[in-house]
């Protein structure tokens, strides 16, 4: 199942396997000085997405309050924050 990942102002790629965001050494490389090098991991398990903070300095939130440590599932619309970055992620 592919999934659509958006950020900073119409960035949007489309992934259909395991990918990592960082600022640098990521598949997706996001201009944050927030961020680490890769920051967090995404890979597709059965009909849903998971994402996992690859040890980070600065963590990894979803949808606000909930700092990601080990995996979490995502669901359609939810948002990452990584540094100042919110990603966007849409499963279709």
């Amino acid at each position: 199942m592919p999934l659509l990942i958006s950020w900073d102002y119409g960035n949007t790629e489309v992934m259909h396997g395991r990918f990592t965001v960082g600022k640098a050494n990521a598949d997706i490389v996001v201009a944050d000085e927030y961020l680490s090098a890769p920051h967090v991991v995404f890979w597709p398990q059965g009909e849903h997405w998971l994402a996992e903070d690859m040890a980070s300095t600065n963590g990894t939130w979803l949808n606000g309050p909930e700092r990601v440590y080990g995996p979490v599932k995502l669901s359609k619309g939810d948002k990452v924050r990584i540094g100042r970055t919110v990603l966007t992620v849409v499963p279709f």
